[in-house]
């Protein structure tokens, strides 16, 4: 792993904590930046869970970023790519929506950053 590869994933590492720690401790506030809107408590305890793969990412590709191997930044970049196709999907199945073209950006921006 070169150095422009590396500080990409200290930086990919850093975007997943924070997104990470916002769901865990703003559920609410994750919910309505994303156009949801939990009801109940389950609801605030699932957008806590989303924030826990984020979490577990962000560990995995700081991982990565100290030893330099890119096969700990691989599950980042899987999973945004599955995010983008699945937006993707949603635009086609569901039709526009602002909040789905500013998560499909923000995937694929983040799947370029992980892929790097």
């Amino acid at each position: 792993m070169t150095h422009l590869p590396r500080i990409l994933a200290g930086a990919l590492a850093l975007a997943l904590t924070g997104f990470a720690l916002f769901y865990i401790f703003d559920p609410a506030g994750a919910a309505a930046a994303n156009g949801m809107a939990p009801e109940t408590s389950f609801g605030m305890t699932n957008m806590r869970a989303n924030g826990a793969g984020m979490l577990m990412l962000a560990v995995l590709s700081a991982i990565g970023a100290v030893r330099q191997k890119w096969e700990f930044v691989a599950p980042a970049a899987l999973y945004f790519l599955l995010v983008a196709v699945v937006r993707v999907l949603g635009l086609t199945l569901d039709g526009f929506d602002a909040n789905t073209i500013r998560g499909l950006l923000l995937a694929i921006v983040l799947f370029a950053v992980a892929e790097t």
